[in-house]
C-alpha cells in the first residue's frame, strides 16, 4: 500500500509539472509573465519551480501567465551571476513589455519570497500610475510574506507621506524601512523625508536626528540643511540653525527660502539683543546682513511676498520709508493677486548697501518670528501700513 501511494504522489508529482507550458521567449510579446529559464537538460529544481509557477498562476490568474524556457535559447536570461553560484536557471519575470524588459528574480526561491516580489512590483507600478489604494493594497499584503521587507516599507512610507497624507503611518513605515540602512537606495534622501514626516508631527527631536544621518550620508544634501535648521529654530537653537543655514547657502548659493529664513533669524536675533526695532544709534550687525541676505532672496525668488515683507521691515527700520513702501506694496500685491504691481519708484529698491548708517525711524515693536501669511500675525503687524501711508489696507486682505 504504501508503495502504491508512493507512486501515486509520483504520478501526480510528474503530472503537476506538466502543466506547465514550455515556451520559446517569442511568446512573451505582451502580458506578464513569470518564467523559469533553465539550460540544464535535467531540472533539479523544476517541481518546487512548478509549484511556485502554479501557486502564482492560481492566485493572480489571469493577470499573470507562467511558462519554462528550456535548453539553449534559455542561456540568453540566466545571469553570469547565477551560474557563478552554481545555478543553472533564473526566475524571470517579463512585465507586459516584450520580450526586450525583464527582471530577474533575484530571491531565493521560496513561495513567499516569489509573493512578496511581486506584490511589490504591483505596488509600485500601481503608484506610477497614481492608483495608491491599489499601491496601498499591493504593498501591505507584500509585507505579509516579507513583514520585514525594507523596500516596502520604504515605498508606503512615502504613498502615506506625499498622497494620502497619512503621516502618522508614514512615520512608521520610515520608522521600519530605516531600521536596516544597508537595504536601501537614496539612503540620505530617505532620512530627509523621515525627518519631513517627523518634523510636521510635532518630533523634533526624531526630525533632528534624521536630517542629521541624512547630512551624514551626504553632506552635499543641502536641503536638509535647510529643514534641520527649520527644526532647530522650532526647538530655539538659534546658534544650530544660523549654522545650518549657512551651510546651507554655502552649498546652494541660490537657495532662496534659505537665503529668506537666514535674514529671518538675524531679524529675530536683532529683536532678541534690543527687544525692539525702533531706532539705534550705528550700524546694527544683524541689521545689515539681513537686509543682504534678503535682498539676495528677493532677486532670486521675486515672487514670494513675504521676501518683500520682510525687506519692508528691514527698510523701516533703518528709515528708508520710500524702500519700505514700496516693498510693503509688492508684499500685499503677492499675497493677494498672485502678481507684482508696476511701480516706477522700485528702481534701486534691491541695490546692496555697504551700511546701514543712523536708524532713524521710530517703527513699531514686532515679534520678528511672525509670518506674513499667518491672518492673527498680519492683523498684528498692520499698524505698520499705516505707519509707511500706503492706502485702503486693512486686516481683510490677509484673511
Amino acid at each position: 500500500c504504501l508503495s502504491q501511494l508512493l507512486i501515486f504522489i509520483a504520478c501526480c508529482r510528474c503530472q503537476s509539472v506538466t502543466k506547465i507550458p514550455t515556451i520559446d521567449d517569442k511568446n512573451v510579446t505582451s502580458g506578464y509573465w513569470l518564467v523559469w529559464a533553465t539550460t540544464a537538460r535535467k531540472c533539479s529544481d523544476c517541481s518546487t519551480v512548478s509549484e511556485i509557477l502554479e501557486t502564482i498562476q492560481m492566485k493572480f490568474q489571469p493577470s499573470i501567465r507562467v511558462a519554462f524556457f528550456l535548453g539553449r535559447k534559455a542561456s540568453i536570461y540566466v545571469s553570469g551571476d547565477e551560474r557563478n553560484r552554481g545555478n543553472v536557471g533564473s526566475l524571470i519575470f517579463f512585465p507586459n513589455q516584450g520580450r526586450e524588459r525583464y527582471i530577474p528574480v533575484k530571491f531565493s526561491l521560496t513561495l513567499n519570497n516569489v509573493l512578496y516580489f511581486l506584490h511589490q512590483f504591483f505596488g509600485d507600478e500601481a503608484t506610477r500610475q497614481h492608483r495608491y489604494d491599489e499601491a496601498v493594497k499591493h504593498l501591505q499584503l507584500a509585507l505579509s510574506y516579507l513583514p520585514e521587507a525594507n523596500g516596502a516599507h520604504l515605498s508606503l512610507a512615502m504613498i502615506h507621506h506625499q498622497f494620502t497624507r497619512d503621516l502618522v503611518a508614514a512615520s512608521f513605515h520610515y520608522e521600519r524601512a530605516l531600521t536596516n540602512e544597508n537595504a536601501l537606495p537614496s539612503l540620505s534622501q530617505a532620512h530627509y523625508m523621515a525627518g519631513n514626516a517627523f518634523l510636521t508631527l510635532g518630533y523634533l527631536n526624531k526630525a533632528r536626528d534624521h536630517y542629521r544621518r541624512s547630512m551624514e550620508i551626504d553632506p552635499t544634501h543641502s536641503v536638509a540643511f535647510r529643514e534641520a535648521a527649520i527644526a532647530a529654530r522650532m526647538e530655539n537653537d538659534d546658534d544650530d540653525a544660523e549654522r545650518l543655514l549657512r551651510d546651507c547657502i554655502q552649498l546652494r548659493p541660490g537657495d532662496g527660502q534659505c537665503l529668506a529664513d537666514l535674514a529671518l533669524l538675524l531679524i529675530d536675533r536683532h529683536l532678541e539683543k534690543n527687544n525692539t526695532l525702533l531706532p539705534i544709534r550705528g550700524v546694527c550687525v544683524d541689521l545689515k546682513e539681513a537686509e543682504i541676505f534678503a535682498k539676495r532672496a528677493a532677486r532670486i525668488k521675486e515672487a514670494d511676498s513675504e521676501i518683500w515683507w520682510t525687506l519692508g521691515i528691514i527698510a523701516q527700520a533703518r528709515g528708508d520709508l520710500r524702500a519700505a513702501r514700496i516693498a510693503f506694496r509688492k508684499a500685499v500685491d503677492l499675497r493677494n493677486t498672485g502678481r507684482l504691481s508696476e511701480d516706477n519708484e522700485d528702481e534701486g529698491v534691491l541695490e546692496q548697501t555697504d551700511g546701514l548708517g543712523n536708524l532713524g525711524y521710530g517703527g513699531v515693536a514686532l515679534p520678528f518670528s511672525a509670518s506674513f501669511n499667518c491672518k492673527q500675525c498680519s492683523q498684528c503687524l498692520h499698524p505698520i501700513f499705516r505707519d509707511v501711508d500706503i492706502p485702503a489696507i486693512s486686516p481683510s486682505n490677509f484673511s
